[in-house]
């Protein structure tokens, strides 16, 4: 009887193992892992994820980007015999702070089980200010934005200072025009990122009041008044030499 059961045994072993080995030769333990990035650019100080696809399932993969480091665990469907333990198709993520200058910048994901390393790369893109009417009337309002993941940034613009806090990655502040036509500069302040922007006033057409109902101008009054007055002499001249050639 104890034969017969180690006999058993041995054959069962055999046969999971068998199975296993199959598994491995039809290919359900080959994986072929990738890395993205998203987004793949940002502004300084934004976030973002590192994503992984076709991890195997329960293994550990540890981030490295410009001085911070992260683990994350492969996930996926539960497992429900032998073979699909060793099924790859997992997921892991991790978010990272992007720097505040701008540039391409690497970093590397290792994953413990499938024994790679793969590097991924995201671009910083520089901040610019996005200003609402690049040529505004003198005296005029507009408004000037820059993506900013910080809790305040500061404008300036030819006098004016405003402290302002962005609301979703934008910070937004509500400028007054100068009086004078002309350009205009000014710089936004936002963490470690300085963007300069700047308007051109318009100029605008001269306006000449108004000197009565007539519409006719000083100028011109004055003239027809003389002409008139010059009329009126001239008839009384005539009629005056006329009564003395008569006498």
């Amino acid at each position: 009887m104890k034969r017969l059961m180690a006999g058993i045994a041995i054959a069962t072993a055999a046969t999971m193992a068998g199975g296993a080995v199959q598994a491995q030769d039809n290919g359900y333990n080959v994986n072929d892992p990738t890395v993205a990035v998203a987004p793949p650019s940002t502004t300084p100080g934004g976030t973002f994820n590192v994503n992984v696809d076709d991890c195997i399932v329960g293994e550990t993969a540890t981030y490295t980007f410009q001085g911070q480091n992260k683990t994350a665990t492969c996930v996926g469907a539960s497992a429900d015999s032998l073979t699909e333990a060793i099924v790859a198709g997992g997921t892991a993520t991790a978010s990272f702070t992007a720097p505040t200058s701008a540039g391409t910048y690497n970093g590397t994901v290792a994953l413990d089980q499938s024994a790679v390393s793969l590097p991924f790369q995201i671009q910083v893109q520089a901040a610019t200010v996005t200003v609402s009417n690049g040529s505004p009337a003198p005296g005029s309002t507009f408004t000037a934005s820059i993506p900013c993941n910080e809790d305040s940034a500061t404008v300036s613009f030819n006098g004016q200072s405003q402290t302002v806090s962005p609301s979703d990655g934008t910070a937004t502040a509500t400028l007054t025009a100068p009086t004078a036509a002309g350009t205009a500069t000014g710089t936004f302040t936002c963490g470690d990122t300085v963007a300069s922007f700047s308007v051109t006033v318009q100029e605008t057409d001269p306006i000449i009041p108004p000197t009565g109902n007539s519409g006719m101008s000083g100028t011109m009054g004055i003239a027809a008044v003389l002409l008139v007055a010059g009329a009126g002499m001239f008839g009384v001249s005539q009629f005056r030499r006329r009564q003395t050639t008569a006498s």
